[in-house]
């Protein structure tokens, strides 16, 4: 009688050991800092062809618009989407809740006015808010005493995990 065995094929071992090989000298470069949040959205071992979809909806669950992000979810193109809703409805928004709401506002502090950057002063007066599903991954203490939604009490009974 012959069992399966869970031994893996030579193909899966040399591409595995490749792609987790680039994850560890990714993680040995970069410099692990308590003021530095950890949560990094440009690396991705997975080989997708698309990162999936970034959505703008409403309070009441109305979905307003959304767009494709093609080969990653980075802050320039979710800063963009958030820009351009903004110009539609002609005002900005009270509130944005995103899971890297930390690196969208440093990235949006700095991009503002600049020649490659955002040229509209209204992403700044938007708070940016990390919802509570991923609030938990965020290491810094400036992700959970500027972005966390407990800290605004409009946001109370609000669920931003949806």
């Amino acid at each position: 009688m012959v069992r399966n065995s869970r031994v893996f094929d030579q193909e899966t071992v040399e591409k595995w050991t490749i792609v987790y090989g680039d994850y560890i000298k990714f993680i040995n470069n970069k410099i692990t800092n308590l003021d530095k949040c950890l949560i990094d959205k440009d690396f991705n071992l997975n080989k997708r062809r698309t990162s999936g979809i970034i959505v703008g909806a409403t309070s009441y669950g109305l979905i307003l618009s959304f767009d494709e992000m093609i080969k990653s979810e980075s802050l320039f193109l979710v800063s963009n989407f958030l820009f351009k809703n903004m110009l539609l409805s002609k005002k900005s928004f009270k509130y944005c809740i995103y899971d890297n709401a930390c690196h969208l506002s440093g990235y949006i502090r700095n991009n503002v006015n600049t020649d490659n950057g955002i040229n509209n002063n209204l992403l700044l007066d938007t708070n940016l808010i990390i919802d509570n599903f991923h609030i938990g991954n965020h290491t810094r203490s400036v992700c959970f005493e500027k972005h966390s939604s407990k800290n605004y009490p409009d946001l109370t009974s609000f669920d931003t995990e949806i």
